[in-house]
């Protein structure tokens, strides 16, 4: 007898050390996984696992993660009558491929298991508040093109009797998706701007990565490839951000442009409208158009050697004259009769005349 008592002492103690091990956590690979082929802590543990949802929540935002980010994952449970936990979590893609890097931020719950590849309970991390429990930990995710990431848990809840029996083990899930940039621009400011605006726009982007350089920016008439500008130039301001300098649009076409930042575009982004006021710059000032009303002929005076322009409503060009005399005659003859402005350019100044053909 004393024989058998001592054969029941060797199988005893090695049976309450393995139990006593699984207090300070799961032996690993037993989140129910593909990559853990599907064990749970059934396999330590008597009972059915069940799923439940809300297990799982994460700080990933709706979008998908970032490659490269880190964020929160917390474990969470809450059964009535419970007062002691466990649990185990891992990530895979999909094939059960382990994804990404744990972190540990509570050493005293929390500890990485089964290679690195999962969290699990520490000795001290399993006692509840009232029912509830939870445990936290950081996360890095991995490269970009991983795609899809599933998390998986097993939570033991215990009926603390000190042995494997009565315990009830839930699993759940938590699928996210990697996140994948979507560039676009979102603004331009001020996208309404007059023929004889002299400054610049600054263009606002989503999801940009514009420090890794631009080659161009311009604008192009909606649903027409045949009429276009370039900004005179353009400063890359930070990855969202570009202030893009006016050319001239003195003769530029009046209409509703789409916006180019090379292979992104911003439909109708900006408008141009017709001059609606004589500029206030100091060469307007010194310009005369007379007769005003005209017939036939008008003469500009007063800036020799600019470009002149004639330019209806609309913004379309009837006449071009570079290195005007300072009295320069020019016949309107073939206009109709309407509302006209001549349009001067020297020196990177612009001067803007209204007159009025009237027969």
């Amino acid at each position: 007898m004393k024989r058998f008592y001592k054969v029941l002492s060797v199988f005893a103690i090695p049976a309450f050390l393995l139990l006593y091990s699984y207090t300070g956590g799961s032996p690993g690979g037993k989140t129910g996984s593909p990559g853990d082929g599907g064990a749970t802590c059934t396999q330590c543990h008597s009972g059915t696992a069940q799923t439940q949802g809300g297990l799982i929540a994460t700080t990933i935002p709706f979008a998908g993660y970032e490659p490269g980010q880190t964020y929160t994952i917390t474990v969470s449970a809450n059964m009535a009558g419970i007062s002691k936990y466990g649990f185990e979590l891992t990530a895979e893609s999909a094939g059960g491929v382990k994804q990404g890097t744990f972190s540990i931020t509570d050493p005293a719950r929390t500890k990485k298991v089964n290679g690195g590849k999962a969290v699990t309970h520490t000795s001290g991390g399993t006692v509840a508040s009232g029912n509830a429990i939870s445990w936290s930990f950081d996360w890095t995710a991995p490269a970009a093109g991983t795609g899809q990431i599933t998390f998986y848990t097993t939570v033991n809840a215990t009926n603390s009797n000190g042995s494997t029996s009565g315990d009830q083990i839930y699993k759940g899930t938590r699928t996210v998706s990697e996140h994948v940039a979507n560039p676009q621009i979102t603004s331009v400011e001020p996208n309404t701007v007059a023929q004889d605006y002299v400054g610049d726009v600054v263009i606002t982007g989503s999801e940009t990565s514009w420090t890794d350089g631009v080659s161009d920016v311009y604008f192009m008439l909606h649903d027409s490839n045949s009429v276009s500008f370039d900004a005179a130039s353009f400063v890359v301001n930070s990855d969202v951000e570009i202030t893009a300098t006016m050319p001239s649009l003195l003769s530029q076409q009046v209409g509703v442009y789409d916006l180019y930042v090379d292979d992104l575009v911003m439909e109708n982004a900006l408008t141009v409208t017709v001059i609606d006021a004589i500029a206030d710059n100091s060469l307007s000032s010194t310009i005369n158009v007379f007769p005003n009303p005209a017939a036939n002929f008008i003469t500009v005076e007063g800036l020799e050697g600019a470009t002149l322009k004639i330019v209806d409503l609309s913004g379309r060009v009837y006449q071009s004259v570079n290195n005007i005399g300072f009295k320069q005659k020019v016949s309107v003859t073939g206009l109709s009769d309407g509302i006209y402005f001549v349009l001067l350019t020297k020196e990177n100044q612009n001067a803007v005349k209204k007159f009025v053909v009237r027969r």
